[in-house]
């Protein structure tokens, strides 16, 4: 029997929908079946509401706003961490291990970032990464034309979060821009792009050399495990990556 739109809504709310990869499937098949090429019914159910829960992640627990996402099979845009809003995705470093809690926090998506008054979550992965280290692109594609400054300014765009309250920090620190063939933005942060003489603009292909991993204590004495941070974006969105990179 075919479920209704509620009862499928309640599934993708189950928190084993999001950590067990049996229930996962099961409820995957539901909504093939429900609108899917499997069913009789055209379109899909769009976006639903998936509730508050708490998740862990790489040993660590994290606490999962309320949010909405796309349904199994919708065929639509669904916020962060869809698997179909991902581009194909290679590792950055040669042993690739997502920071877990330093004197500053965590390196998961979403960890809190808060500084004061100025409210915010982590808007990628950070994975570990020794300063020196080889950094290597994880999509094929070409670097964007803008440079980074990730404690500082980007010259002539925006898309990259300015720190201008960190004036002391600015110009330490670089980062590689890279657009995909299908517009996802990925952006490797503390990568010195000069130490392989990458160029903007350039074609890259993922494994390919774009950098070396920058020593972070320079800039940030209180403890914070060395590595670089890799996020994506889409349309204007940032997206989870953690489904990617846990499988690396």
């Amino acid at each position: 029997m075919v479920k209704s739109k509620e009862e499928l809504q309640a599934l993708v709310a189950d928190k084993r929908y999001w950590t067990d990869k049996a229930y996962n499937d099961y409820v995957s098949r539901e909504f093939r079946k429900a609108y899917g090429r499997e069913g009789e019914m055209e379109g899909g159910p769009g976006l639903v509401n998936v509730h508050a829960y708490q998740q862990v992640r790489n040993g660590q627990l994290v606490e999962v706003t309320e949010h909405q996402r796309g349904a199994g099979g919708s065929g639509q845009d669904a916020p962060s961490g869809r698997k179909a809003d991902l581009p194909k995705m290679q590792p950055p470093v040669a042993y690739p291990k997502v920071r877990t809690k330093d004197g500053l926090g965590t390196g998961d998506f979403g960890a809190n970032r808060d500084e004061g008054e100025r409210k915010r979550s982590h808007k990628g992965v950070d994975i570990v990464a020794k300063p020196g280290e080889t950094v290597f692109s994880p999509v094929d594609g070409k670097v964007e034309v803008r440079k980074s400054d990730p404690t500082g300014r980007v010259n002539n765009g925006s898309w990259i979060e300015p720190y201008p309250d960190n004036p002391e920090k600015k110009g330490k620190l670089k980062g590689v821009g890279i657009i995909t063939e299908d517009g996802h933005r990925v952006r490797l942060l503390y990568v010195d792009p000069d130490a392989v003489d990458l160029k903007p603009g350039q074609e890259v292909r993922a494994g390919q050399a774009i950098g070396k991993a920058q020593d972070l204590s320079k800039v940030y004495p209180t403890g914070m495990t060395n590595h670089v941070h890799i996020d994506v974006k889409k349309d204007g969105e940032f997206i989870d990556p953690t489904e990617k990179i846990s499988k690396w």
